[in-house]
């Protein structure tokens, strides 16, 4: 397959409330292989927080990144 016909891929920046918890960064890898995410993969966020009604604070329950081969595989 030649690259050169190939889409370019659309990098933008992530909204830092999906920065893991954490770290406060970006998540670098996949929770399931490892595989690096930042050189332009495609790669999915969950983040399940927990808000207060009448408070403007929230917690966060859990945070993590996969891969999008990874995602597919836990879905079978």
């Amino acid at each position: 397959m030649d690259d050169s016909t190939a889409e370019p891929k659309i990098l933008q920046d992530i909204p830092t409330v999906f920065f893991s918890f954490e770290t406060k960064m970006p998540f670098e890898r996949c929770m399931e292989c490892e595989e690096y995410l930042l050189d332009g993969k495609e790669y999915m966020i969950e983040k399940v927080m927990r808000r207060y009604e009448g408070f403007s604070a929230s917690d966060t329950i859990i945070d993590y990144a996969l891969c999008i081969s990874c995602a597919m595989k836990l879905r079978e």
